[in-house]
């Protein structure tokens, strides 16, 4: 029997099934065309071979690990959302796919990861709760640099805290999603009644912006306005990923507040203070530290333990 094929991908979250843009982009391509894709939903890049999400596998052999090889891999293999689009509707999908690259994605990495409190009450405790431990301790600042390094790049040098680079960002995203809008209409998909690449790439770029329960997001609160786009993306995750689905997830993660700050500070605080003590107790009544008080010397009895040897039977233990 073949192995399924299977995708490693980040968690979901708000009824999404990913919350990561190229592995939502997937997931809802493979839905759309049928195709049998087991979820393992690992939340550690660092079990990819690129060092990111989404990893797909077939059999031992065969692994892809960018979105868009991943959908030709899945057309190659007769699972086609796009076989009714004409010559122009396929060239469409091209256009559109590039500009949401170039106008929709930067704000969403300015969003997510550059915008301070985004980032503190948002996405950094987000991804750490996700992450295993020690990796959640680094990864979301890993991530973060990524963005500030894609923005930098894309962007033209550092101009990350800039106003009025950032209100470029914002209003060429805004544009994109008014261009998106105004070529949905009021269809139920992009090209007529049935989602093909371009409804699941617009999909995977639209809904974590409006699900995600950002503090700071101006680019929500224009996509509400958008009516069509919001209404486009409850109908696929009312068709595709209901409630009760396996792929739907929830969870009771809310951004923090400042009064969330002030207990958090004081329990990092308390807690450090604890850990302190209890070395301290540790060390004294092991031995290992001897407190002098004045006057005569105090003998201080060995340890009965010979620590070489106890060291020793643990290297044994532990090689049993």
């Amino acid at each position: 029997m073949a192995a399924p094929m299977e995708l490693w991908c980040w968690k979901g979250d708000w009824g999404l099934p990913s919350i990561d843009v190229d592995c939502l982009t997937v997931i809802a391509y493979a839905k759309f065309a049928g195709a049998p894709l087991k979820l393992k939903k690992i939340n550690n890049p660092w079990k990819s071979p690129s060092g990111a999400l989404p990893v797909f596998k077939n059999g031992d052999d065969l692994v892809f690990t960018s979105a868009g090889r991943i959908l030709d891999y899945l057309r190659q293999e007769k699972f086609n959302a796009d076989y009714e689009l004409t010559a122009k509707q396929s060239s469409d999908v091209v256009a559109f796919t590039s500009l949401l690259e170039e106008k929709l994605m930067p704000a969403m990495l300015h969003s997510f990861w550059v915008d301070a409190r985004n980032y503190v009450d948002f996405s950094r405790p987000w991804y750490a709760g996700a992450l295993p431990f020690p990796l959640n301790f680094f990864i979301p600042g890993r991530m973060q640099q990524a963005a500030e390094e894609r923005l930098q790049y894309t962007r033209g040098g550092d101009h990350l805290i800039d106003g009025e680079m950032e209100a470029q960002i914002y209003r060429d995203a805004k544009e994109c999603l008014n261009l998106l809008s105004g070529r949905l209409g009021d269809q139920d998909f992009f090209f007529g009644q049935s989602p093909t690449t371009l409804d699941a790439i617009v999909f995977a770029h639209v809904a974590p912006m409006l699900k995600a329960p950002l503090p700071s997001n101006q680019l929500q609160n224009h996509l509400k306005s958008c009516t069509n786009l919001v209404n486009f993306c409850a109908r696929i995750v009312s068709r595709y990923f209901p409630p009760d689905s396996e792929e739907a997830e929830h969870s009771t993660f809310t951004p923090r507040t400042a009064d969330d700050h002030q207990y958090s500070t004081t329990n990092k605080i308390l807690s450090v203070g604890v850990a302190i003590a209890a070395m301290v107790a540790y060390a004294v009544l092991s031995g290992l530290v001897q407190i002098e008080l004045g006057g005569d010397e105090v003998p201080v009895a060995e340890p009965d333990v010979n620590m070489e040897e106890f060291r020793f039977q643990e290297e044994q233990q532990e090689d049993e």
